[in-house]
């Protein structure tokens, strides 16, 4: 078992002992954004790429952990299969809040990480899912679909940190 294996299990097995303390308390689209860029036409093979955003977390109270992912997708068209037209973009942040019985202070901060990382993006991924393919066709695009998300893993490219109540980077919520 490689280094980087045995990094993924012991965030896994961190992720794991939280989560069967923590429930959902809801899921929010807290910011939607679709744009059709001017004279493009779906006229050929779709397909899309999502950037990689940070999503952040932070705790609230003694018993509240709150999660932001945001995403960015953007459609593109290919017409000879080289090269590609950008159709469209959508920036979409979604919320998420736990609540536990426990104190959040009774686990470390790499543990709360972890399964932000591990579940909270499984957990909001339908939403996105949803939501892009209604906005695709709302755009006059064929609906697009995302591929269904490997439960416990980040889409490539995302990174989560942890929100630090007070700075300036303050993007949660």
């Amino acid at each position: 078992m490689s280094g980087e294996d045995k990094g993924e299990v012991s965030a896994g097995k961190l992720a794991d002992s939280v989560a069967p303390s923590l429930d959902t308390l809801n899921v929010q689209c807290v910011a939607v954004v679709a744009e059709r860029l001017p004279n493009s036409k779906a006229d050929g093979k779709l397909s899309f790429t999502m950037s990689g955003k940070d999503a952040h977390w932070t705790k609230e109270g003694d018993s509240q952990l709150v999660a932001s992912f945001p995403f960015e997708v953007m459609v593109e068209v290919s017409r000879d299969g080289q090269s590609k037209e950008d159709l469209a973009k959508f920036f979409l942040q979604y919320v998420i809040v736990y609540k536990t019985a426990k104190l959040l202070a009774s686990w470390s901060d790499e543990s709360l990480e972890s399964f932000v990382a591990r579940y909270g993006s499984t957990h909001v991924w339908p939403y996105l899912r949803a939501d892009l393919q209604a906005m695709t066709a709302k755009v006059g695009l064929p609906a697009l679909t995302l591929p269904p998300l490997k439960y416990g893993h980040l889409p490539a490219g995302f990174s989560i940190s942890q929100h630090v109540p007070g700075s300036e980077d303050s993007d949660v919520g």
